[in-house]
């Protein structure tokens, strides 16, 4: 296991070498508020423009005439006139965190801007975030087994599991990003701790780690269970030399390099590596609507990942036990 730790460092330390260092700073959509708002005030002929900053989204009318927001013990009712403003509603919800302006007239309040608030996170903090989450998650899972995490991804056959690789870095990753996500938010609010959801396309990846999984152990029992029936006493027999990692992924029983074992760890690690990416430049500008969205893979490494464990399901049932 000390293999996938040093892995997991040496990518999160890959991506942060990439990306230029951001500072922290306040949202841009409160810098341009404040901007209108001094113009606006230089104009007598012009209505007074206030500013919301960090308010919440109480309720949206259902044709988009009206918006709620409070901060603190005070609120506001806005009304929405023109139609872009409307249309931009559609992605705003109740408890979302927003900075906002709106003009005071003889006829009322009207919203002139609203915009999400944004956490600007540097490199260091995502990278020592991702970092201490998955260290964290570690040594929580070590701690519930009391035994190596190696064993994790090890066979009944005393040989390292490519089926069980897969499903365990990738639930790890999911449970790293989702943990990671939510410590970010977090930092401005815990109201803000959970409504983080999944995207249909890793749900779909994450599945079909789980399918391979399982459609290999059952093919793999049934044909131990067919060779004892035809007289093979030891249809599978334990290796005499113990696991060995990584070679146990990309070789067969036999210690022979296997193309299809090779091309699913190969894919596999593709898409970790870019999904890493994805959420290391994901995790660099939270925005604080109440609920959000995890980055999706694309379908080109879904389709890829998919064939990739077709092939190695293909392998698995043409193939003798024990090669």
């Amino acid at each position: 296991m000390r293999y996938l730790i040093l892995f997991i460092l040496a990518i999160v330390f890959f991506v942060g070498t990439q990306v230029k260092a951001q500072k922290d700073s306040i949202s841009t959509s409160l810098r341009n508020n404040e901007s209108l708002a001094n113009d606006s005030s230089t104009n007598q002929n012009t209505p007074k423009i206030d500013i919301i900053g960090n308010a919440l989204v109480k309720s949206i009318s259902e044709d988009a005439s009206l918006i709620q927001v409070e901060r603190n013990d005070s609120a506001w009712t806005l009304a929405v006139k023109t139609s872009d403003l409307k249309t931009s509603l559609k992605s705003f919800a109740k408890n979302d965190k927003v900075d906002i302006t709106f003009s005071q007239s003889k006829g009322g309040k009207e919203l002139k801007t609203i915009l999400v608030k944004t956490q600007q996170n540097s490199v260091s903090t995502r990278i020592w975030t991702l970092i201490g989450v998955a260290l964290g998650l570690l040594f929580f899972s070590w701690l519930l087994i009391r035994q190596s995490l190696s064993k994790l991804i090890l066979g009944l056959d005393n040989r390292y599991s490519n089926s069980k690789f897969q499903i365990v870095i990738w639930f790890f990753l999911l449970i790293v990003a989702y943990i990671a996500t939510n410590i970010l938010r977090s930092r401005v609010s815990i109201d803000f701790i959970g409504g983080v959801n999944i995207p249909s396309n890793l749900l779909m990846l994450s599945g079909l780690s789980a399918l391979t999984f399982a459609t290999a152990k059952g093919i793999t029992e049934s044909k131990v269970e067919e060779a004892k029936k035809e007289g093979v006493v030891d249809p599978k027999p334990l290796p005499t030399t113990g696991p060995k990692f990584p070679s146990d992924l990309f070789t067969d029983d036999a210690g022979n390099i296997d193309m299809a074992d090779f091309q699913m760890i190969i894919i596999t690690l593709l898409a970790v590596v870019t999904y890493i990416v994805q959420v290391f430049g994901f995790l660099a500008s939270i925005e604080f609507h109440k609920n959000i969205t995890l980055p999706d893979v694309d379908t080109t490494i879904l389709a890829t990942f998919g064939l990739g464990q077709e092939a190695y399901l293909a392998k698995k049932f043409v193939s003798k036990v024990g090669s």
